[in-house]
């Protein structure tokens, strides 16, 4: 390896894990530097962007209420996509560095994932603190405050959402948040701010959604995505709305055309692709996923797949879909419980069941990087 030239080595390095990575920089201070460089690091993460087959993907299981964070079960935890292939979640799960240091919040809302960045909030009755977070790094920043945005506990809002994502041609990682509160007249207001880590600054934008936008994000084609509820007096509505981090647009994408009996209950991101779930989850109800297989085109949307509700013990209120691999899904469930479902034989095994507890836990899925969340470049050192 030693007579390996530079460019070699970093082709090689690129399509490794970085918690892989990161161990070789003990084995000599050459690699050290060059896996420390700002060059690799950016090497690192546009073969993420463009090869999600050589990211090492990681379910993330964090404890959304924080009463109890000196208890080893509330931990933050990774789940690896080995459990695909048959690996034991005992082998397959690992313990993180916990970002909440000192005076836990009440309740920590995850918001979505770009290149390893994971965005949180942390909410009280007071305040509440937006996060970056790399689990792989252990890097954690809390963005300063906007002297100009709503300074509201979260008791005082109707709905916010909360993103990341990467914009391709500034080269920065953008986090955008909308806040729909009530003005001191009690009307209805959203207004939406965007945070770049170049600059370090928040700032207002004039384009706003035109109903609450859900509080978990997905970032897809330089864009970051919700699942928005809209109710007037004529109509209740569902949509995904997106916003071009380029040009810091809000538009609305296409649903796909089913049954006046179908209920939509969110999004999400598959191999991909964007995928809406709809339908009721009990006892003897039918979840559905639809994928769009050419972004923005409303015939685009088919059946992904559809799960009987019959089949778990009992009813969740919320599922979420983590990922679709080699015929099966897996899927978190609100219950505490991360579920791998066989489509083909609708078999399915619990790889993860808390059972009862005083522990809510949000699941996401990031990858492995070196983006750091402070200068969207590479960690020192």
């Amino acid at each position: 390896m030693e007579k390996l030239s530079d460019d070699i080595l970093v082709e090689i390095l690129t399509r490794i894990p970085a918690t892989s990575v990161t161990r070789l920089k003990l084995t000599n201070k050459k690699w050290c530097a060059l896996i420390s460089h700002p060059l690799f690091v950016k090497a690192h993460g546009e073969r993420l962007r463009t090869d999600m087959r050589a990211a090492c993907l990681k379910v993330l299981k964090i404890d959304r209420l924080c009463f109890q964070r000196t208890v080893s079960a509330s931990r933050p935890q990774s789940l690896s996509f080995e459990v695909f292939e048959g690996v034991s979640v005992d082998k397959a799960m690992n313990s993180l560095h916990d970002p909440i240091s000192r005076f836990p919040p009440i309740k920590i809302q995850v918001a979505g994932s770009c290149d390893g960045l994971i965005c949180f909030t942390q909410l009280s009755c007071l305040h509440h603190i937006i996060s970056l977070w790399n689990p792989s790094t252990k890097e954690v920043r809390n963005l300063p405050n906007d002297p100009n945005g709503p300074n509201l506990g979260f008791s005082q809002w109707l709905s916010f959402g909360l993103g990341i994502g990467y914009d391709c041609q500034t080269g920065d990682y953008k986090v955008v948040r909308a806040v729909c509160s009530r003005n001191e007249q009690c009307v209805k207001q959203i207004v939406v701010d965007v945070f770049m880590l170049k600059t370090n600054a928040w700032r207002r934008i004039h384009d706003n959604p035109r109903g609450k936008l859900s509080c978990d994000s997905f970032y897809l084609n330089g864009a970051v995505h919700w699942f928005m509820r809209s109710r007037t007096e004529a109509e209740d509505s569902c949509a995904i709305v997106s916003f071009d981090l380029a040009t810091e647009k809000f538009r609305e994408l296409p649903m796909p055309e089913t049954n006046a009996n179908t209920e939509f209950q969110g999004i999400g991101i598959i191999d991909g692709r964007l995928v809406v779930y709809t339908g009721y989850w009990k006892w003897s109800g039918i979840f559905e996923g639809w994928s769009m297989k050419e972004y923005g085109v409303k015939t685009s949307w088919a059946k992904l797949f559809s799960i009987s509700g019959e089949i778990f013990p009992a009813p969740a209120k919320r599922v979420q879909v983590l990922s679709l691999r080699n015929g099966k899904i897996l899927l978190g469930l609100d219950r505490n419980e991360i579920v791998l479902y066989d489509i083909a034989d609708g078999s399915f095994q619990f790889l993860l069941d808390i059972g009862w507890s005083g522990f809510r836990y949000e699941f996401i899925v990031y990858v492995e990087s070196f983006i750091s969340p402070y200068s969207g470049q590479g960690t020192s050192g």
